[in-house]
């Protein structure tokens, strides 16, 4: 984290780990905790008071294997077109960033 005196770390630990956005959402709605998630995937839930956000003038900066992204899909001998022109967009848009691995 950092504010405006420097970066300093938190250690951070909690009951409930998990890879399911839905599943840490519902965890933080029903008052188990914070959750740290883009904005943009809370915005109806802050929107209507569900979730209040927090140290909002405080920035995380995230590992780069927490911030990357990956394209799952079959052999490339078997992959449609839409799948192609997808994973075009995806490896352009994001090129040279931390997220494309």
């Amino acid at each position: 984290m950092r504010d405006g005196a420097g970066e300093y770390e938190v250690a951070v630990s909690g009951c409930v780990v998990s890879n399911s956005a839905d599943l840490l959402l519902t965890a933080a709605i029903g008052g188990l905790g914070l959750l740290l998630m883009p904005s943009w995937q809370l915005a109806d839930e802050v929107s209507d008071g569900r979730l209040i956000p927090v140290l909002t003038d405080h920035e995380v900066r995230a590992s780069a294997a927490e911030s990357a992204s990956y394209a799952v899909y079959p052999s490339a001998r078997h992959l449609s077109s839409k799948v192609r022109v997808f994973i075009d967009f995806l490896t352009e848009r994001y090129q040279g960033s931390s997220v494309l691995r």
